[in-house]
């Protein structure tokens, strides 16, 4: 990680990810339509599908940061939950590792009581500290699966 990440207070840093990944999703609404597409994970392959407008299909390497459980206002890093295979918790692992060094509880907690907007901003974190190229809110049911994801190949269907 580099030093000028170590030295930022959190909220620069939460602030600079914000930023960020705004920049960044914007880009990928505007070049292939994130906002507009459907969605898969494949968890043994690591990829995230999305099926987009104008019959385009984009693929990237995933990272499952952590789920967040409307009903309950909860969260839980994807390293905390058994069913995400732990290949696909590395850039939530990496979180953890900053929030230690940082001692900074809701960046270790298995659960955290938050709100969706802290979620977003925990996912940007993940997203800035592993130099992901966006992030991906997905509905499952209650739960929405808050994912980062690497570089994006289009292809047209």
């Amino acid at each position: 990680m580099d030093n000028e990440i170590e030295q930022m207070p959190y909220e620069a840093l939460i602030e600079r990810s914000m930023n960020a990944l705004q920049a960044k999703n914007q880009f990928h609404c505007d070049t292939w339509k994130l906002d507009e597409a459907d969605w898969s994970v494949n968890q043994d392959e690591g990829t995230i599908i999305f099926h987009a407008p104008d019959n385009i299909m984009a693929t990237a390497p995933v990272q499952i940061v952590g789920t967040y459980d409307q009903s309950q206002g909860s969260w839980m890093w994807s390293w905390a939950n058994s069913s995400i295979d732990s290949a696909l918790t590395q850039d939530a692992i990496a979180v953890k590792a900053y929030g230690e060094r940082k001692d900074n509880a809701l960046l270790t907690a298995r659960i955290s009581q938050i709100e969706e907007y802290d979620a977003w901003q925990l996912t940007a974190l993940a997203c800035e500290l592993n130099n992901q190229q966006g992030v991906y809110r997905g509905i499952a049911g209650h739960t929405l699966v808050f994912m980062t994801f690497g570089e994006v190949s289009l292809k047209q269907i």
